[in-house]
């Protein structure tokens, strides 16, 4: 990974917005700094930048960096006092029986599972928006709103819902999607081999980050990735 694969979304004078790829995480690790990061990758490219949130390494989507000390902290208050409105796109199995819900199971870290959350009535309060934006026959499509910032949360009310995201492995039901989960009799590649997926990775993707800083209003967006593209294509075709 390099920086050139991650994109610029708005290079401000107080900010920058990228698009984080999946699988690359947002920050350095605690236990082992020669992970990379986008941090560490952008550290080195620019002046000094403070990291004000995060999104799960195989998350794709918006993330930003302030630019000096008075920005990190505005941000950082906006973001505490949950004044910033996040977006996602999130691919699902099976159809939601409403076109809207909401999920405020609370979250905890599982005992046996370090890393992995639950829902646990002792958990920390968590809340999430669902908003279902196209429909076919095994999967669908959903918007995404979370109000509180638990770690997996989108993840784990979904699953909880009982449409985790595809390709979760942690929470949901296959760790990858092929073509031959939405195309039944499909056929092999030229090479005899099975298709390689189209996800290999929670279909999970910051949309939109909606922000004032300094009484300017900023709505930041991210297209959606190749692979998540690629999966709604063939749904699309097949899965009507």
């Amino acid at each position: 990974m390099t920086p050139a694969n991650i994109g610029l979304l708005l290079d401000h004078k107080d900010f920058l917005a990228v698009n984080k790829p999946a699988g690359i995480l947002s920050i350095p690790d605690r236990y082992n700094k020669e992970l990379p990061s986008v941090f560490s990758l952008l550290a080195g490219q620019t002046n000094e930048i403070f990291v004000v949130h995060r999104i799960d390494r195989d998350t794709s989507g918006v993330l930003c960096f302030a630019k000096n000390p008075e920005s990190h902290k505005f941000l950082n208050d906006q973001f505490a006092e949950r004044k910033i409105k996040k977006e996602y796109r999130c691919i699902v199995e099976g159809n939601p029986s409403s076109d809207e819900f909401i999920s405020d199971a609370p979250l905890r870290q599982q005992a046996a599972h370090p890393g992995r959350m639950e829902v646990h009535p002792k958990g920390k309060p968590s809340l999430s928006h669902f908003i279902v934006l196209k429909r076919f026959r095994h999967f669908a499509l959903l918007a995404a709103f979370p109000s509180t910032g638990r770690t997996h949360q989108l993840r784990v009310h979904l699953s909880h819902a009982g449409h985790p995201l595809v390709a979760d492995a942690w929470y949901g039901y296959r760790k990858e999607l092929t073509i031959n989960d939405i195309k039944k009799n499909a056929r092999l590649d030229r090479d005899g081999e099975p298709p390689r997926p189209l996800l290999s990775r929670p279909a999970l993707h910051a949309q939109k980050l909606e922000f004032m800083l300094f009484d300017v209003l900023f709505a930041i967006e991210a297209p959606l990735p190749k692979d998540m593209h690629a999966t709604l294509a063939q749904l699309e075709k097949w899965d009507r």
